[in-house]
């Protein structure tokens, strides 16, 4: 980062962050820790021999510098601009109306130890799970971390679309996924049993129309691939784990995302398109845009498989054997998934149990809840809810929430 970036980045902080300097340390000391942190993944006592405070201070200014970093995502977030029929690049011309591509990755993270079980990833890693949105131009349009490194990547796109200050698809517009997503409104995938990935080209050349549709996508999708690299290889305290708490790590990634804007902006590889830019681009593309809600994204039931099977049901359950049924079930309808029976269906159904206990037990045993068969949610007033959470804190999140697998 530059004088011209690191000012900037201080004028910012200042103006609308809020944040200011102390009696005894300025505020461009306090970003410069802040910006070491990042970039070296040092702890406070080496922060503090190297800036000569103490770890109190470095840590205390830290998250301050932290917070207010980000507060500035309304300003360095970037609004995504459709591409046009006039599009010059090779790999983008091809995807008129096109918005960027989102993936996810892992970032390594420390969990408790209650925890680490749904935070272990397919390879046994203990890592977040980190949906990521960019535009062509490498610039990161939505960040949403701090699901688990359990979690599928559909899972946490379902999240992010159904926020209300989430990820926003207007109609007509899409971004290009990977064959781990669905492909429907919004999201355009791969074609599946083809080859995709780059790697396996080499130098031959596409054979029908899927493969070269596939080589397009591909060359056009991997703009997340290496946003991610970049981003990753920018600021070191992303590349193995911190001794934050979980939530602190969720925000160190939102701050490194927004701080990778920050020098795409003012710091430009490619001068010419710094020149090219105006305040055109970074508009909003409409205030009466219609979007695409998590309605659009279209899940499969399990009901459509043979999951209800004579031979695998059992007295009050499932005979031994049904979650390795179930994986060999999913990989055949969603080839390449990665999804196993351990962790990941096993935490699933963990998670049903849990959900269904508590909402029979709120219609059964606990006055003053109702069951919407409409709606499929809890009627009760929110006061009670509240006080129910307290005593079972599990169940937290059905507020208002559909919960459509209960029978009635």
């Amino acid at each position: 980062m530059n004088r011209h970036t690191f000012g900037v980045l201080c004028e910012m902080i200042s103006d609308i962050g809020g944040l200011r300097g102390t009696r005894n340390m300025s505020l461009q000391e306090i970003v410069a820790m802040f910006l070491y942190t990042l970039s070296h993944h040092k702890k406070n006592r080496s922060i503090g021999h190297y800036f000569y405070r103490s770890g109190e201070s470095v840590s205390r200014q830290f998250n301050l510098c932290l917070l207010a970093v980000l507060k500035l995502h309304h300003h360095l977030l970037k609004k995504p601009t459709p591409i046009t029929e006039d599009c010059e690049d090779s790999r983008w011309k091809c995807f008129q109306n096109c918005l960027g591509a989102l993936d996810g990755t892992f970032i390594k993270v420390h969990v408790p130890n209650e925890d680490k079980g749904r935070y272990q990833t397919r390879k046994g890693n203990l890592a977040m799970n980190v949906l990521g949105v960019c535009t062509p131009n490498m610039e990161f349009v939505f960040v949403l971390p701090g699901w688990e490194g359990s979690a599928h990547d559909g899972r946490v796109l379902r999240d992010a679309i159904s926020r209300p200050n989430g990820l926003k698809v207007p109609q007509g517009c899409y971004f290009l996924v990977d064959a781990g997503y669905t492909n429907c409104d919004g999201f355009l995938a791969p074609y599946r049993g083809h080859r995709y990935h780059l790697k396996e080209w080499g130098d031959q050349v596409p054979v029908s129309a899927e493969e070269y549709f596939n080589m397009k996508h591909s060359k056009a999708r991997n703009v997340i691939e290496r946003t991610f690299g970049l981003l990753k290889g920018r600021w070191a305290i992303l590349r193995s784990p911190s001794f934050f708490s979980t939530r602190t790590q969720g925000r160190i990634v939102t701050a490194c995302a927004l701080l990778h804007n920050l020098i795409r902006k003012h710091m430009p590889t490619n001068f010419e398109v710094d020149e090219s830019s105006d305040e055109s681009e970074n508009e909003d593309i409409g205030d009466n845009v219609e979007y695409i809600t998590q309605d659009g994204y279209k899940w499969s039931k399990f009901s459509k498989w043979k999951s209800c099977d004579q031979q695998w049901k059992g007295e009050g359950g499932f005979r031994n054997g049904y979650l390795n049924q179930l994986e060999l079930m999913l990989n055949t309808k969603f080839p390449g998934c990665g999804l196993k029976a351990i962790p990941h269906i096993e935490s699933k159904f963990k998670w049903f149990k849990d959900k269904y206990a508590i909402v029979s037990e709120m219609i059964n045993k606990t006055s003053g809840f109702q069951w919407d068969e409409e709606t499929s949610t809890i009627q009760c007033d929110r006061q009670a809810y509240d006080d129910f959470c307290k005593i079972r804190p599990k169940a937290g999140g059905l507020w208002k929430t559909p919960f459509p697998y209960l029978a009635s």
